[in-house]
């Protein structure tokens, strides 16, 4: 039987789950042989990575006028907690925080989960290119009291 820190704690592999990439991608040591898929993988890696960057660019009132995407509001014109979360991320994003909120106020919570995505793929992103260096993503460099050096 082994001691109690045989097994990494629950709060670990919680936290490795939540800062995994949203488009997990291959190590670099295998970026010679990962296939189309594989770069499938990365071209939709540097699409989230560039998306907010675009958002950013555009004018913050580029999504205000238009017809609305949400099914909720155009069949049943009911609206969901998401209806105008775009509108409210765009204007956020140019600092017009008022605005945001007037257009949805779960931005707050919406936009730093966003960000966290963001910073989290943009990472994999540049250790799949190399930039960072071979360190093995599954370990947090985090030790535990009772694991050996």
């Amino acid at each position: 039987m082994g001691s109690w820190c045989s097994q990494e704690p629950y709060f670990f592999v919680f936290m490795k789950k939540l800062i995994m990439p949203l488009i997990p991608l291959p190590r670099p040591e295998e970026r010679k042989k990962i296939g189309i898929q594989g770069w499938i993988k990365v071209g939709v890696a540097v699409s989230l990575v560039l998306f907010p960057l675009l958002l950013r660019l555009l004018p913050a009132d580029f999504f205000d006028d238009g017809p609305t995407l949400c099914p909720s509001k155009r069949f049943l014109d009911l609206e969901c907690p998401g209806c105008g979360l775009t509108r409210a991320t765009q204007h956020f994003l140019h600092g017009e925080w008022e605005v945001a909120l007037d257009y949805n106020p779960l931005v707050v919570v919406v936009v730093p989960i966003l960000a966290v995505v963001w910073v989290v793929q943009l990472v994999a992103l540049i250790r799949f290119f190399g930039r960072i260096g071979q360190r093995d993503r599954g370990k947090a460099g985090i030790r535990l009291p009772c694991q050996s050096r």
